[in-house]
């Protein structure tokens, strides 16, 4: 399992290398259809971190305080995060080509299938009828900040996504 601070640095570098630097709220929806679709293909979670309901869709808190400085700014430097073993001293967790392949061919056919879509395109699709923020925030009549969209809402969410995306189906 990897760190959401991983994935989401990939997604940034993807991001850098195409020159189609990603805002920190369309970061946050690739975190979401990623995690989601992972979870749906294979049965385990994508990263070590649960997904939040908040207004505007889907969040991973952390990635959420390592960013809310940028706005709705481009992003286009990794993130970095204190090492466990050594207080005070930082590091920039990235997939590696050897060691992560599968998780990095995973994440390029995310990238391939959603970073064509816009932020608020990308928020729309987390909020559609069916979707786990939608039922959650049907089940408690508004938007629960910080509220856990459920590990088993969003694995059936995408696994019924399946028969629904023609022809998309990452990790295949």
């Amino acid at each position: 399992m990897k760190t959401a601070i991983e994935v989401a640095n990939y997604f940034i570098q993807k991001g850098v290398e195409e020159v189609r630097p990603l805002t920190h709220l369309k970061l946050q929806k690739l975190l979401y259809v990623a995690y989601g679709w992972y979870y749906a293909q294979f049965d385990k979670r994508l990263f070590d971190e649960v997904l939040q309901a908040w207004k505007y869709g889907p969040v991973v808190h952390s990635v959420y305080l390592k960013l809310k400085h940028f706005g709705d700014r481009c992003i286009e430097t990794e993130l970095s995060e204190e090492d466990e073993d050594i207080p005070g001293r930082y590091h920039t967790p990235m997939l590696r080509r050897k060691k992560d392949g599968d998780i990095i061919k995973f994440l390029d056919d995310i990238w391939d299938g959603y970073a064509k879509f816009t932020a608020i395109e990308l928020t729309n699709y987390s909020h559609v009828k069916g979707s786990p923020w939608h039922q959650l925030v049907e089940h408690m009549g508004s938007i629960p900040k910080y509220q856990d969209l459920g590990d088993q809402a969003i694995k059936e969410y995408f696994i019924s996504e399946r028969t629904r995306v023609d022809g998309f189906n990452p990790g295949k």
